[in-house]
């Protein structure tokens, strides 16, 4: 899963945060975003918070966190992820719509995923999304949810849907799967709270996908109990 969001220069990048520094990505070209953000590698990248994980987990994360900074990387493009990625598993692309050439937005996508597999489109935004399915519509869709009060505006026009793990609703849920829908919790990222949502929904899993900052952590954790 990846964010995509359009710079000032009409590239796609990949970026979870929409300011970096005190300006939006859509302020800066590509040149000058990847040269705020190679001056400082932890720019954009989520706190580790201790209370969200166990002792064991928040260790792995702050070692690698402090690693990164050691690190050689640089801004990446959508294009440049869908030359390199394993195409047999799906990639989800979360596009980040923020008013600033949401058409072009879709166009260049649109044109740079023709004929790639296993792709998912998705957005928190239902009226952009459904624009992208009507010009687009051989690609999967997944709707973002955030909040219990967008559950009202659920019409099953998507393929899927991907719900914030702790605003979630067992009866939206049973609801999702009975329309045929397949459904995202996110962004699941310690153990625990895995554990405890894969005991609740187990009747559904075949259904459900799991999203996480820390899929190698909780994979591995999983994997010994089986």
């Amino acid at each position: 899963e990846c964010d995509v969001r359009l710079t000032k220069d009409n590239q796609l990048v990949l970026l979870h945060n929409n300011f970096i520094g005190a300006k939006r990505v859509c302020d800066y070209t590509y040149d000058e975003l990847k040269e705020k953000m190679d001056a400082n590698k932890l720019i954009g990248t989520r706190k580790i918070l201790r209370k969200d994980y166990n002792y064991k987990e928040y260790i792995i994360l702050s070692k690698r966190q402090e690693k990164m900074k050691d690190s050689s990387f640089t801004l990446t493009t959508l294009e440049e992820i869908l030359k390199i990625r394993d195409k047999s598993k799906k990639l989800f692309i979360d596009i980040k719509f923020n008013d600033y050439h949401d058409d072009y937005l879709m166009t260049k996508i649109g044109e740079l995923i023709q004929g790639e597999d296993n792709i998912i489109l998705q957005s928190f935004q239902a009226d952009k999304l459904k624009k992208m399915k009507e010009l687009y519509p051989d690609y999967q869709y997944q709707l973002l949810l955030h909040s219990v009060e967008t559950f009202d505006s659920l019409d099953y026009e998507f393929d899927s849907y991907g719900i914030y793990y702790h605003n979630l609703n067992k009866e939206i849920v049973e609801d999702l799967i009975q329309h045929d829908k397949e459904i995202s919790f996110w962004t699941v990222n310690n153990y625990e709270d895995f554990c405890q949502l894969n005991e609740q929904y187990c009747e559904y899993n075949d259904d459900i996908y799991y999203i996480s900052d820390n899929p190698d952590i909780i994979g591995y954790q999983y994997s010994k109990t089986i």
